[in-house]
């Protein structure tokens, strides 16, 4: 069974070791930060999944691999 694990801010905060919320935000405007999905009318979710997709990939860019 394939199990979809949901992140909010403060767990993304910790996957990226960023801070600032804001910092998120503005990553998701300028560097394909992946975008929330809505899952209640205040309520913010990232995908697991995707978050750690990003983080390889901006692993891969730091050490030239892309």
């Amino acid at each position: 069974m394939n199990q979809t694990i949901l992140l909010n801010i403060g767990d993304v905060k910790k996957q990226t070791g960023y801070r600032s919320t804001q910092t998120i935000y503005n990553k998701m405007a300028s560097e394909g930060f992946p975008r929330p999905i809505s899952i209640g009318d205040r309520s913010k979710r990232w995908l697991l999944s995707e978050v750690e997709a990003w983080v390889q990939e901006q692993i891969k860019k730091s050490r030239g691999e892309v």
